[in-house]
């Protein structure tokens, strides 16, 4: 009995998963309608919808790396047809509704059992996964430790800083050995840096930025991810004018 109730148990979080990510999308998409959407879409020029769909495909068969990773960390590895399966799916469901351990989790656990895990491997997998995911976010966190981490010996960074260009010219520098330079244009930086990778509202304070200097057309954020108030805005405009001042460069 205990055995049976234990097998149900993986089945049931899926489908309580699913019914949720359905319940959800039907909920934040109930205004919209497909034709509109559509009509969006088709506005967009070709080259940057086909430049999003191959970054989207190059997203997803990067990340079943993590969990690769993972499996290796538990002595535990899969086919790598398997890996990206269950990847695929958990990280789709977690990107779209967020809270990782409660929608991409369960998928997992599901898949790995029935592929032979213990539930022991399995919670140490996706913890593990979930410590690397966390130690690069602080590794490369907006930038915020670049300098530290080029003299550390790292190659450059890969993050969501608005102002991509000044993490450009940082490597650039420090790379033609001007190091000097490149700390003044990066402790010049780091005040917007820190302001951005605030947590809950980063991607909104990041998308506000963009939207100011013209490269997308609105700043909305979906459901579940915050919004900024307006004592946000008043704060993020006092860093920006702060910068601009510091920097005699207008980035708006």
């Amino acid at each position: 009995m205990k055995f049976k109730l234990s097998r149900a148990i993986g089945p049931a979080a899926v489908a309580v998963v699913v019914a949720v990510a359905l319940y959800l999308l039907e909920r934040d998409l109930k205004a919209y309608h497909y034709r509109d959407l559509m009509r969006q879409v088709w506005v967009l020029p070709h080259s940057h919808l086909a430049l999003a769909v191959l970054l989207t495909a190059f997203a997803y068969a990067v990340l079943p790396g993590y969990d690769a990773i993972a499996l290796s960390y538990v002595d535990h590895p899969l086919p790598m047809r398997r890996i990206a399966f269950g990847s695929f799916i958990a990280y789709a469901l977690s990107h779209s509704l967020g809270f990782p351990l409660l929608s991409g989790g369960p998928v997992r656990y599901r898949f790995w059992s029935v592929w032979g895990l213990s539930t022991s491997e399995i919670a140490q997998a996706i913890s593990f996964a979930g410590a690397t995911f966390i130690i690069g976010m602080i590794a490369v966190a907006g930038g915020v430790f670049l300098l530290e981490e080029l003299l550390a010996g790292a190659a450059g960074a890969m993050t969501g800083f608005a102002f991509p260009e000044i993490l450009v010219r940082i490597v650039a520098l420090f790379r033609s050995g001007r190091i000097d330079e490149a700390a003044d244009v990066f402790y010049r930086s780091v005040p917007l840096m820190r302001f951005e990778f605030q947590e809950g509202i980063g991607m909104a304070i990041r998308k506000e930025v963009l939207r100011r200097r013209g490269a997308i057309a609105h700043a909305g954020i979906r459901p579940p991810g915050g919004t900024l108030d307006r004592s946000s805005k008043e704060a993020l405009d006092r860093v920006m004018k702060w910068m601009e001042r510091a920097a005699e460069t207008a980035w708006t």
